[in-house]
């Protein structure tokens, strides 16, 4: 059971001796299948009846190759839909309790073997994962570019998510708006101007302070939730995390594939959870830092130009260190200075020259 339909791994037919060209794949949806086989029971289908209804897809593959019975033994490791196994025969009579016993038992041992993959799978995958916690932990705590930082972000995700689009999103409270820094589309790192927060996804993931996970049919999913999406490079599988600091939002991360839909499991998501805690505190460091740098850096210019005030010999001289200074610290080519001047009231006149 793959994410996109049923693949065929291995089909042997030793009545004709025959072997395939090219195995059969059949077009089922992951959930289409997982809701033909809830339990880990058998299904038999033959001339006379069948104990369940399956979509017709799966039904025509053992017809076509000329079975008049076969039955379908779900493989479900941990009670997830891993793999089926399809036993044909040209003759029901041949499909008795003892004949099929031993592949039940078949079934059994593989479930098992699974189980245990998995499980070494898992063990792996948490491996690697405490290990790009550890190197994203050193390598942002002392990062003070953001540049620099967000590029850490996209490599560590990349090792252990493998070739996905990626994207950091910062949100403005004080005028509502998000921009994006960094965002890698197909390779290409670019970057997006402050807009005003909408109703995409990465909004709404600010919006909630929830994180959010869509692997498939992302288009009607998102309009369910009420976001805005437009047909036509829309991704197939989308994973979107906030960054909070305490319980405010300042920004996203997020994942996407076009191409493939179950890209993303819950695995992924708690990685990119706790990614998300450490990178929203760098994030407001380096921030921070920016901050304070810019002010000593204005301190600094002030300093400066009141220094070279001080020293111009008259109100002219003043005013013009005053005007070129400005300009050449703001980058402009032209700077002038108003100065209001109140008229001079006239000189007090006596009473006596008054009535003269």
């Amino acid at each position: 059971v793959t994410a996109n339909g049923l693949q065929t791994l291995a089909m042997t037919d030793p009545i004709r001796g025959e072997k395939p060209s090219q195995l059969p794949f059949i077009p089922l949806s992951r959930q289409e299948l997982a809701s033909s086989f809830t339990t880990s029971a058998a299904i038999r289908i033959d001339g006379r009846h069948s104990e369940t209804a399956l979509p017709h897809e799966l039904i025509d593959m053992p017809q076509q190759l000329g079975c008049e019975a076969f039955q379908i033994y779900p493989i479900m490791p941990e009670g997830t839909l891993s793999a089926l196994l399809i036993l044909g025969a040209t003759d029901a009579e041949r499909f008795t309790a003892a004949a099929l016993e031993p592949y039940s038992s078949l079934v059994d041992i593989t479930r098992t073997a699974l189980e245990k993959v998995q499980a070494l799978a898992n063990l792996q995958e948490r491996l690697i994962e405490l290990e790009t916690l550890g190197t994203v932990g050193q390598s942002i705590s002392a990062e003070t570019n953001l540049n620099a930082l967000y590029e850490i972000i996209h490599q560590q995700i990349l090792q252990v998510m493998g070739d996905v689009n990626f994207l950091i999103a910062i949100y403005s409270p004080e005028n509502d708006t998000l921009s994006v820094p960094y965002m890698d589309e197909g390779g290409e790192i670019t970057s997006v101007a402050p807009f005003p927060l909408g109703q995409g996804l990465t909004s709404i993931v600010i919006r909630s302070c929830q994180p959010l996970m869509i692997v498939e049919n992302t288009i009607e999913r998102s309009r369910a939730l009420g976001a805005i999406v437009t047909e036509g490079g829309e991704a197939k599988s989308w994973l979107g995390v906030p960054l909070l600091i305490g319980n405010e939002p300042i920004g996203a991360i997020v994942v996407q594939d076009l191409e493939t839909e179950y890209r993303f499991d819950d695995d992924d998501l708690r990685l990119l959870l706790t990614l998300a805690s450490q990178v929203a505190i760098a994030i407001r460091n380096a921030h921070l830092m920016e901050n304070t740098e810019r002010t000593a850096q204005q301190d600094r210019q002030l300093l400066e130009i009141t220094g070279k005030i001080r020293h111009s010999p008259d109100i002219q001289g003043i005013l013009k260190t005053t005007a070129q200074e400005i300009g050449l610290r703001v980058g402009v080519r032209r700077a002038h200075i108003q100065i209001k001047v109140d008229p001079i009231p006239p000189p007090a006149i006596s009473e006596e020259e008054r009535t003269t």
